[in-house]
């Protein structure tokens, strides 16, 4: 699958996780969350809603519209792009499920997918870095 498809299809799951939230989450949203994983910021459901949407519409902008040199790299961004909206589907996912939870928090499956997306970015960084030609000054 190309790297367009990847982007593409990580937005629309962003944009499901958008629809989810929107018929589950409660009225009081936990929208920060400390080290330990427990909500310490809430705000309204409209709100949370819009940030969420906010959010997603800026990176996915940002990832689409970037036009790195040389043309190859695009795809490169677009897997990163891809990558990051799948961390943000992920994270409106487990706000939700942290938001339905007697004790709103956090739990080790967003640690999870945080430490996996990190791993994919430093493997991908280092895949590039081995495939860029290199040059000679003089």
């Amino acid at each position: 699958m190309t790297a367009r498809r990847w982007f593409a299809l990580a937005a629309v799951a962003y944009l499901a996780s958008l629809v989810v939230a929107a018929v589950l989450l409660p009225d009081r949203v936990p929208i920060h969350f400390g080290v330990s994983g427990d909500a310490d910021r809430w705000a309204g459901r409209p709100t949370a809603l819009v940030s969420f949407a906010a959010l997603g519409l800026f990176l996915a902008l940002l990832f689409a519209l970037l036009r790195p040199r040389p043309p190859a790299s695009r795809d490169d961004m677009g897997v990163i792009g891809a990558a990051t909206l799948g961390l943000l589907t992920a994270l409106v996912l487990c706000t939700v499920r942290a938001a339905r939870a007697d004790l709103p928090r956090l739990d080790g499956v967003f640690l999870g997918v945080v430490v996996a997306y990190l791993v994919f970015v430093v493997a991908w960084a280092i895949r590039l870095r081995r495939r860029r030609p290199t040059t000679i000054d003089g």
